[in-house]
Order: structure tokens, then C-alpha cells, then sequence
């Protein structure tokens, strides 16, 4: 599928601006398959009914519905999405640089929420590609309003592009400390231990783009059910997977037979 701008913006730093459009880097691992609610008795759709059990079930239209924010106990308060509307920052297409950070400023991946590419929005590129080549591993860090919503985001060089890192919020970000079980967790390990653990972990080095997921497993069976539904066949049984081994009694005994069967089969 072509790639589309979902919005068109201009880079503004300093005294001079450059425009770019923003693209999706990535596709929804589901696109392409959507299911509706269907009768079993029938096959046929089944309609969404919206009524008001308050007002003896009464069939309610989309003109008379709004946003309800409960204060009590079946108490709310009603907001119009005009009102709603009203408090959005305004679309105006300007991504505002804020300044730059080092490669390693980015800390705690959970900070990014998703990715997009930029990619020049004019006939002529010469300042994309200025820009693009001053990062030298560098973020530039700036705000952005995208559906409808104030952003921080960081851009950094990505090939001949640019790669724009949406960011989440630190309100958005939990405590890990407050997870249970962390307070019982070990803040050492014995050395013998962490050495053997190394050398599998030396033994099993692999590259990303070796073990990426092509396609979502799932997606793709659900792909052959609908083909084989479709022409009236049956799915063979999925593998089984094999149970591990259950929970280490003897860590130093478990890593050398790791380390004996990761050589073995080297």
C-alpha cells in the first residue's frame, strides 16, 4: 500500500523553517481483517441498538448522545464534543524545535509512544538535508499538534529521512518500584553465577533483523481459518509447544547444560 502524509508541517528552528510531511513508519499488524457480530442462528449482522433504559428503553439517536463524566452514583456530568473541540490546541502546522540533546538523552524507552518519517514537503530538499546531516546523532527535541493533541517529540536522522519520535507524558509513565514483588528482588547475584549466565548469553548473540517477526502468527492463522472456512476445509492442529522444564531448583547445574547444548550445537 502507497504511503500517505497523514499531515504536513514546517520544521521551525530559529529564523528559518523547512516543511516536511509526516508518514506512518509502521502498519497496523491487523490491518486487512475485520470481523463483525454476526447471529449464529442465521449468519446474518447484528444491529447496534442504542437505547435509555432511564427512558423505558427508549431507541436514542446520535444527535442526542454526549460524553458523560460520572461524579456519583449514576450522576454525571454531560460535555458536548463542541466543547471538547473548543480546548484542543489549534492545528497550526508548526513543529517548533525546542533544541538538542545527546543520543543516550532519550533514557527510558517507554517515553516513545510511536514513530513517524519525515520527509521533505517542498520541491527543493537542500535544508532537510542540511538539517538532516547537522543532527550527527543528535535528537532535536520539539512540539508538535497531531490529531488534535499537543506532542512533545524527538527527531533524529534516519537513512536519507528523518525519524520523528512521538512522546509520552511523564503522567503517562508508572512507577516500577511500585510493582509487586520488586522490594523482594535481589540487588546482587553471586559472580559464579553471572559468569556462566555471560557465556551463554556471548554463545546466543543474534541480530535483529534475523529474528523480527515477519508477520504476527496470530494474523496469519487467522488468515488460513478464514481461506480454509472459505473453501470448506479443516485447519490441521496447531504444533503444540513443548512445557519448559518448570522453575530452576539448581542454577549452576541448568547453565552449564545450557552452555554444553548452546556449543553443541554451534
Amino acid at each position: 500500500m502507497a504511503m500517505r502524509s497523514v499531515a504536513k508541517v514546517d520544521v521551525s528552528l530559529g529564523l528559518f523553517s523547512f516543511p516536511v510531511g509526516v508518514y506512518k513508519s509502521t502498519d497496523d499488524a491487523t490491518t486487512g481483517i475485520g470481523f463483525r457480530q454476526v447471529h449464529s442462528v442465521c449468519g446474518k449482522p447484528i444491529a447496534q441498538k442504542r437505547t435509555c433504559a432511564h427512558c423505558d428503553n427508549h431507541d436514542v439517536s446520535f444527535a442526542d448522545i454526549r460524553k458523560g463524566f460520572e461524579v456519583g452514583p449514576d450522576q454525571f456530568i454531560t460535555i458536548a464534543d463542541e466543547e471538547l473541540k473548543a480546548l484542543r490546541p489549534e492545528k497550526d502546522g508548526v513543529l517548533e524545535v525546542l533544541g538538542f540533546m545527546e543520543p543516550d538523552g532519550l533514557g527510558d524507552t517507554r517515553y516513545v509512544e510511536t514513530s513517524y518519517f519525515l520527509m521533505p514537503g517542498g520541491k527543493d530538499a537542500t535544508t532537510f538535508a542540511t538539517f538532516r546531516e547537522s543532527l550527527g546523532g543528535r535528537y532535536a527535541v520539539g512540539r508538535v499538534v497531531l490529531y488534535g493533541r499537543d506532542h512533545i517529540v524527538a527527531i533524529e536522522a534516519f537513512y536519507a529521512g528523518l525519524m520523528m519520535h512521538v512522546l509520552r507524558s511523564k503522567a503517562e509513565l508508572r512507577d516500577i518500584t511500585e510493582a509487586p514483588s520488586y522490594g523482594k528482588i535481589p540487588t546482587t547475584a553471586r559472580e559464579d553465577h553471572c559468569t556462566l549466565m555471560r557465556q551463554f548469553m556471548d554463545m546466543k548473540q543474534v541480530r535483529l533483523a534475523d529474528v523480527a517477526i515477519a508477520k504476527d502468527r496470530y494474523v496469519t492463522a487467522v488468515e488460513q481459518l478464514i481461506e480454509a472456512k472459505r473453501a470448506g476445509t479443516e485447519l490441521p492442529a496447531p504444533t503444540a509447544i513443548e512445557p519448559s522444564a518448570g522453575p530452576t531448583v539448581d542454577l549452576m547445574a541448568a547453565l552449564r547444560a545450557s552452555l554444553e547444548a548452546a556449543g553443541a550445537r554451534a
